[in-house]
């Protein structure tokens, strides 16, 4: 029919390098590093990806990396509220289970 098939502007590197100048605070969705997903949880942008802020306010605290199997578990179960009061550092293992709540001594269970 005499038409040429379609062919891409851009190589393969160019793309990549679209892309990876348009992340994290070049981007043009940039909110100020600082989201919250579906179950309330708080992240925010560190270097190369969002982290947990609840993560990073214990690192903070005890001042040292969380290891993999360390939870951070919120006293109120306000997963927003990030202050240190309301944060406590338990094994991944522990966290799972049934929890006293210290404020009105109800039990309830943490998924």
């Amino acid at each position: 029919m005499g038409l040429e098939p379609y062919k891409n502007k851009f190589s393969e590197l160019a793309r990549e390098n679209c892309i990876k100048a348009h992340k994290g605070k070049r981007s043009f969705g940039w909110k100020g590093g600082r989201v919250t997903d579906k179950n309330g949880y708080v992240y925010i942008w560190t270097t190369d990806k969002y982290t947990a802020e609840h993560r990073l306010v214990m690192s903070k605290h005890i001042g040292r990396l969380l290891n993999s199997w360390e939870s951070v578990h919120h006293k109120n179960a306000v997963k927003g509220d990030n202050r240190i009061e309301n944060l406590e550092l338990m094994t991944k293992k522990v966290h799972k289970g049934i929890v006293e709540c210290p404020y009105c001594a109800k039990e309830f269970t943490i998924r």
